[in-house]
């Protein structure tokens, strides 16, 4: 940490911790910070971390700590030529999508050949994914966690003002995308594959107990996107959504 510049991130691999040993973390973190007071470190350096890097799997539920999902493009963290099982764009996007959507991050790793060159197949997969990110920036970059699947079964991300939701659509729209309990009335729903202004209705509901309809957008095969397709939804005030623990019945029954 004194002949590189600053260092942005020391990111620890193993857990620092071994049965009878001991690798001081709370001194290794005094020396980082002495050095460089704006290194952040991943939690692997138990205890004193400042974001939790879990390896190979999405966490279910968004984790309560920042956090950056580790992963590959292919099975290997290293280089291996007979490695050749690499991820398809599509799986890529929807581990991107997963973790945004739950408030994280993804890592996303390859190995260079002997020669310190990306190989070719990685290089490919990494220019669909910069290309698809570029296109949907917006969705992605400057947003927060997203909804629960309780209001929408997918990913999605919410702006830094609650104004503006994005979900991310995978799987082809079979005609109608499906929010509940979402209590906003008034919206303006946009594809961002080609720019052009959906239409959606709201059905049911139990206005007198305070439970909102359905609200079913209409989505056209001219507005989808190969890989995954991303709708914005613009509110006039910030998503109000009723708690997922409310039930109520709008025709009464037994307690």
């Amino acid at each position: 940490m004194t002949r590189y510049g600053d260092i942005d991130v020391m990111w620890f691999d193993v857990m620092l911790t071994r049965k009878g040993f001991s690798w001081e973390p709370e001194k290794v973190r005094e020396m980082i910070r002495e050095l460089n007071p704006d290194t952040m470190v991943n939690a692997r350096l138990e205890g004193y971390g400042d974001y939790e890097t879990p390896e190979l799997y999405i966490p279910l539920r968004p984790l309560k700590e920042h956090w950056e999902l580790c992963s590959t493009f292919n099975n290997s963290w290293g280089y291996r030529p007979q490695d050749v099982q690499y991820k398809d764009i599509r799986q890529i996007v929807r581990m991107l999508t997963a973790c945004i959507s739950k408030g994280g991050n993804l890592l996303i790793s390859f190995g260079p050949t002997p020669e310190g060159e990306i190989p070719a197949a990685i290089e490919e997969k990494m220019r669909e994914l910069g290309k698809w990110t570029h296109k949907y920036e917006e969705a992605i970059y400057p947003t927060e966690q997203g909804i629960a699947p309780e209001y929408f079964h997918g990913d999605s991300t919410l702006s830094e003002d609650g104004k503006t939701l994005y979900l991310f659509c995978h799987d082809k729209p079979n005609g109608f995308l499906l929010l509940n309990g979402i209590r906003n009335k008034t919206m303006k729903v946009t594809s961002l594959t080609n720019g052009r202004e959906l239409t959606w209705t709201l059905t049911g509901g139990a206005p007198w107990l305070g439970m909102p309809g359905q609200i079913w957008i209409e989505v056209q095969e001219e507005d989808a996107d190969e890989i995954c397709t991303v709708i914005k939804i613009e509110f006039e005030q910030p998503i109000d959504m009723i708690p997922c623990d409310e039930e109520k019945s709008s025709v009464g029954g037994a307690e």
